[in-house]
């Protein structure tokens, strides 16, 4: 065997309002060295086409992680176009994508795709959605990608075409051929990686009786060859954002995606006649000018808000988590808000990604954890200075992002135009050692790549603070703190951690 991982529960919560719960995921390296203990609850890193948006390995090294080394979240729909490269490589996804320190975690979908088009699920594949379009996945194909990108851990296919709007056949046919999608991957050669089966939120929205009959039969049947759940489709009726199958970028809510079976006119052959492209234009034209400028422009802040209000169906995933073993470690994908994270968390969920701090780096949005700072586990606020500015000083009191909704900031408002602090007082990254909300309000202002460079490397060390600091919660809440700590309460520790990471 190539590699191996094992993940051990080490605590529970005790408070009755909680089934949080603490774990350390042992996995090794895609170089083979030492074995990393990843301490849970964790978040896989989320990539495109290999490698962390807007960042560079050395980047992600020497800033982001220099002596973490957490798993990095691969999916084939956005490396479907290099794949006989990987596999002519021979040495695996990560040191392809200059990361060979780094674990995999390989995802057939990018969970930043809040939805996926219905209607293409034929047979006995998938469909995958990246550059080149629509891609049938078999199992067969699906393990040769496995053997070729070498990851520590691998999530099964399942048929994702499932929600609550669906009928009781698309229903059967779900759960039928994502069991079949499981023998087969578990009889054929897992390449040394380990399995975590697919359990679809939609199963029970639509036959709850049904739902619980197929993971007690993946229970029964395939429990040895199963080291973990991912419990994928969390159920929303709407996306907030889609990730774009050509460029991987962040597309806010409201640009036209076809997401029917049938062709649009775009797809069809030949160019676009100029009565088609006169109708188009005026169509355009009518809709920009029934709604006023200033309430468009609100109604797209609030379309791509990460900060919104949860759309997740918590009663759903508490569901799924209690037919679970408790053994395994139990992953829910997706751009979720700390928010969001933080009641997956007290529900008993263990992995979560940063395919959020994606989204956020590309609309600009900054997670400012200042609240945090009493609940750091070293247990003392972190004050710094702004390398950038004369003598260390950080300046005028500037903008006061508690002001803010939630612990987000929109860097791109006119507020920070002249605002010469940095974008955390409690963060020590290179960004806002370096650089100030000023700065950074120019950069994305006039649209230079360094921008969403920068707060990507803050986002990513703010979001890694975030689950260190949940962490440190969770393990009050467990009874497990040391007697040197603050004798709050643990449910009042969890109230303030939940009033903190609270959206507007």
């Amino acid at each position: 065997m190539r590699r191996m991982s094992n993940f051990v529960l080490d605590s529970l919560a005790t408070s009755s309002s909680s089934s949080s719960r603490l774990g350390r995921w042992t996995v090794s390296s895609s170089g083979g060295e030492t074995p990393l203990s990843v301490p849970t609850p964790a978040f896989l890193v989320h990539t495109l086409g290999g490698s962390v948006p807007h960042l560079t390995a050395d980047v992600l090294l020497q800033h982001v992680f220099p002596e973490q080394r957490p798993p990095l979240l691969v999916s084939i729909d956005n490396c479907a176009t290099f794949v006989d490269s990987v596999a002519q490589f021979g040495s695996g996804i990560a040191k392809f994508a200059g990361l060979p320190q780094f674990p995999v975690f390989l995802s057939p979908h990018n969970p930043g795709k809040k939805v996926l088009p219905s209607g293409y699920n034929i047979g006995e594949s998938v469909a995958l959605w990246g550059r080149r379009g629509k891609t049938a996945l078999t199992v067969a194909e699906h393990q040769r990608i496995v053997a070729a990108f070498k990851p520590q851990f691998f999530q099964t296919l399942s048929d994702y075409d499932i929600s609550s709007t669906s009928g009781l056949k698309r229903m059967k046919k779900s759960t039928t051929r994502t069991l079949e999608f499981l023998d087969k991957t578990t009889s054929g050669s897992s390449n040394g990686a380990d399995l975590f089966a697919t359990v679809e939120l939609g199963w029970f929205k639509v036959d709850g009786e049904e739902a619980n009959k197929t993971v007690k039969a993946m229970l029964t049947n395939k429990l040895d060859a199963i080291k973990g759940f991912i419990i994928s489709g969390q159920g929303l009726t709407c996306a907030e954002v889609y990730l774009s199958g050509s460029s991987g970028r962040m597309i806010p809510e409201g640009v036209t995606l076809s997401l029917s079976p049938n062709k649009t006119e775009g797809q069809k052959k030949g160019p676009m006649n100029n009565k088609k492209r006169t109708q188009m234009d005026t169509e355009k034209k009518s809709s920009l000018n029934s709604t006023p400028v200033e309430d468009k422009a609100d109604e797209d802040d609030k379309s791509t808000d990460s900060t919104k209000t949860s759309d997740l169906d918590y009663a759903a995933i508490s569901e799924v988590v209690a037919l679970l073993p408790a053994h395994l470690p139990r992953y829910v994908p997706g751009p979720l808000s700390p928010y969001e994270i933080l009641e997956l968390v007290l529900l008993g969920v263990d992995l979560f990604d940063s395919s959020w701090v994606t989204a956020s780096a590309d609309l600009g949005h900054v997670l400012v954890l200042d609240e945090l700072t009493k609940y750091f586990p070293d247990g003392h606020e972190v004050k710094i200075n702004n390398e950038s500015l004369p003598g260390g000083k950080n300046g005028d009191e500037g903008t006061n992002s508690s002001n803010e909704t939630g612990c987000t900031i929109s860097i791109k408002d006119k507020k920070y135009f002249s605002d010469f602090t940095p974008l955390s007082s409690s963060c020590s990254c290179y960004t806002c050692r370096k650089h100030t909300k000023s700065y950074l309000n120019h950069l994305y202002a006039t649209e230079e790549l360094l921008g969403p460079v920068l707060v990507m490397i803050h986002n990513l060390t703010s979001f890694n603070t975030m689950m260190a600091t949940i962490r440190h919660v969770v393990k009050k809440d467990a009874g497990v703190s040391s007697q040197t700590e603050s004798s709050t309460s643990s449910q009042e520790s969890l109230d303030r951690l939940k009033q903190c990471l609270k959206p507007c």
